[in-house]
């Protein structure tokens, strides 16, 4: 359903509050321009994002006050992040071992377990490495170590901080979507154009350039840059990709002097069969006996083949 005020539906209203309450005053530019071209999937990223920031401000959701008065115990992981003691985490491996495991016609038939299958499919349009690292990411480092933090108010990066002692464990679908919502901030800040790609591309004298930058780039609403295009589909390390070796120059040259046609170890195969093609033409071996008769080994190939 739509508004009869503005023509936005209620998602995009409220996307738009949301958004105004996590970015900066300074970032509030790109949220007409990113909504225009922002998914059903992107918008509601970010409504979880202002929820989950507004259910940290309820009393019994905060967890610094549950440990003051003893109710849990934070500690903190290797990497910083602070969680609560008695939760043991689990590795991404572990997650998808047990996920590809069916051992059973029960396992077959677990309808929770092809949901959470279905759910990970889901989770990226084109799934990699970096997706599966999102995916686990609020669970393992502290969210304030993200570049997204410079771009959101400090209200929202403490509450971001008091939610995820407990939040990753306890909901880790949203964790993900947050994760995602985050990652969503971050690229669309990066397209806004910036003074200095301005200043390298304009011809104006230094002291009019701001003026410049300013018609260019107005108040209000800004024009965020085109989203870079993939040459290829991101690579995963279940995928990888086979690329042909590389021939140094150098090394193509030292052939042809003495003693370059000796294969090495770390030579590639192509290098190495232009190294035995070169010795195969160079070498002069005597072929019977008697009367010596030197001759390379590919010249008397060709008498037998003539």
């Amino acid at each position: 359903q739509r508004s009869s005020g503005q023509g936005l539906s209620h998602l995009d209203i409220d996307c738009k509050e949301a958004l105004q309450q996590l970015l900066r005053p300074s970032y509030y530019g790109i949220i007409n321009p990113w909504m225009g071209s922002a998914s059903t999937r992107q918008k509601q990223d970010m409504i979880l994002l202002k929820k989950r920031m507004e259910e940290a401000d309820r009393p019994g959701k905060n967890p610094y006050l549950m440990a003051d008065v003893g109710k849990i115990q934070i500690t903190s992981n290797p990497w910083g992040r602070e969680r609560e003691s008695n939760v043991i985490p689990i590795t991404a491996d572990r997650i998808q071992a047990d996920l590809l495991r069916n051992q059973s016609g029960a396992e077959q038939r677990d309808v929770r377990r092809e949901r959470e299958r279905q759910y990970m499919a889901r989770y990226s349009e084109i799934p990699s490495t970096a997706s599966v690292a999102d995916f686990f990411q609020l669970s393992k480092t502290p969210v304030l170590e993200h570049h997204t933090m410079k771009v959101l108010t400090d209200r929202v990066r403490g509450k971001l901080k008091h939610w995820q002692v407990l939040g990753p464990e306890r909901n880790p679908h949203e964790a993900a979507e947050m994760m995602r919502g985050l990652q969503t901030l971050a690229a669309a800040c990066e397209r806004l154009p910036s003074y200095s790609e301005y200043s390298a591309t304009s011809s104006n004298k230094v002291h009019e350039r701001l003026f410049g930058y300013s018609q260019v780039v107005p108040r209000g609403n800004r024009t965020l840059k085109a989203v870079p295009k993939l040459r290829r589909t991101p690579l995963s390390s279940s995928a990888p990709i086979l690329l042909r070796p590389l021939l140094d120059p150098a090394e193509l040259e030292a052939i042809s002097r003495p003693g370059g046609t000796a294969v090495q170890l770390n030579d590639c195969e192509p290098l190495q069969r232009m190294k035995n093609i070169a010795r195969s033409s160079q070498s002069q071996v005597q072929m019977s006996m008697g009367p010596t008769d030197w001759s390379t080994t590919s010249r008397d190939m060709a008498k037998d083949y003539a």
